[in-house]
């Protein structure tokens, strides 16, 4: 937590435009399509290690607006991020910002 050493990066955030999807379960042929048959369906029987049907997966996305501190302007960033509930926690498992600043229009 180095970043955080000389106190807070951030004076003022805020999060808009949010949404919850809910994009399927995974299962094995997620994971290694070569093990899936011409229909995309994993082989009967088969089991991916720590997954099963039940695993269910979240994406979140929204913007994300900041001011770092001692910054004047605000920045803005897209975020969405894929999430994995497991064990009745949710992990992350994959995250990616992108500035506003590049969305054309």
């Amino acid at each position: 937590m180095g970043q955080l050493a000389e106190g807070p990066v951030m004076e003022h955030f805020r999060l808009s435009e949010l949404r919850v999807m809910r994009p399927g379960r995974i299962g094995l042929h997620d994971l290694n399509p070569r093990d899936s048959d011409a229909s995309g369906k994993a082989p009967p029987g088969t089991v991916a290690p720590g997954l099963d049907e039940a695993t269910q997966l979240a994406l979140l996305a929204c913007r994300a607006g900041f001011r770092r501190t001692g910054a004047t302007r605000e920045e803005a960033y897209y975020v969405s991020s894929l999430w994995r509930r497991q064990g009745g926690a949710w992990i992350s498992l994959f995250s990616q910002d992108t500035p506003v600043a590049n969305i054309p229009g």
